[in-house]
């Protein structure tokens, strides 16, 4: 009889605390949700098409970042006129794209080389995708090696980690 009692007496301390150990579950479980939302936003912010910021000289680009941790890259300036496409990947809230190689033959050139030094300049025209082939059009694959973007505001940056001899000449984007 006194057995029945305590059950009866403390049974509703246990159901408090049963109902208090199940929210405590429930709220580890939605941090830990919560922080891979946080990691997909940040991606999510990336994704999308990208136009690049207006420069003095005729010049245009776009950079589609896909879901599928791709991307495409275009420009024209002028006569000339090249692309990419690659994968990205996010650290640190950066996104760092890589170019797949290509077995077409194009110009190369990388990506963000839009001024060279003087010793650079009497090779600019030799370098392409295939060594010593000869492309049949003017088309250039442009060579992202983990070239690296923050979004600062609203505007996709490109972080230049060496010596950039033209610093006037953005390789920035924002979304159309």
């Amino acid at each position: 009889m006194l057995a029945s009692l305590l059950k009866v007496k403390h049974s509703p301390i246990f159901i408090i605390i049963g109902v208090l150990l199940m929210g405590l579950a429930t709220c580890t479980q939605k941090t830990k949700k919560d922080d891979s939302d946080t990691q997909n936003g940040s991606a999510d912010l990336f994704i999308g098409k990208w136009k690049s910021v207006k420069r003095a000289t005729p010049y245009t680009a776009e950079l589609k970042i896909h879901p599928d941790s791709t991307f495409n890259f275009n420009y024209g300036a002028c006569l000339a006129r090249g692309f990419a496409y690659g994968q990205w990947i996010l650290t640190d809230s950066a996104l760092i794209l890589h170019s797949f190689t290509t077995d077409t033959c194009l110009f190369l050139r990388e990506f963000g080389e839009d001024c060279l030094a003087i010793n650079q300049l009497r090779d600019i025209n030799q370098k392409t995708t295939i060594k010593n082939c000869m492309p049949e059009n003017s088309d250039t694959y442009v060579l992202f090696r983990e070239v690296k973007f923050q979004l600062i505001g609203d505007t996709l940056k490109h972080v230049i980690d060496r010596e950039n001899f033209c610093p006037e000449i953005k390789n920035d984007f924002f979304r159309p």
